[in-house]
């Protein structure tokens, strides 16, 4: 079964204050943006190390949506990343455009 993006961890840690979901998802939204820009930005420049930091800084946010596989395997690529390694890019982008679509509607 695939696993889904999900805002149930968001909602644990705000409880009843629903401003702070509103704020909280706001900037979530904008950084994890700016982060799928720079990400695909150093991929298409064959920068490798630059790539791995941004992969580093979004699995946090893939963790707090619920995305445990997706974090796991993106805990993996950061590591390839750093070798060189740009094989799992593809895998990588498919876990971003579900969270887009997902924030998107949210």
């Amino acid at each position: 079964m695939p696993e889904s993006p999900s805002l149930t961890y968001v909602h644990e840690i705000a409880g009843e204050d629903y401003e702070f979901v509103n704020r909280f998802m706001t900037i979530f939204k904008e950084e994890f943006s700016w982060e799928v820009g720079m990400y695909l930005r150093h991929i298409k420049r064959k920068e490798p190390r630059e790539a791995s930091e941004i992969v580093a800084q979004s699995k946090y946010k893939l963790s707090m949506l619920g995305l445990k596989k997706s974090y796991m395997f993106a805990i993996a690529y950061e590591k390839n990343l750093r070798d060189g390694d740009f094989s799992k890019d593809a895998e990588f982008t498919k876990i971003l455009e579900k969270v887009n679509a997902f924030l998107s509607k949210v």
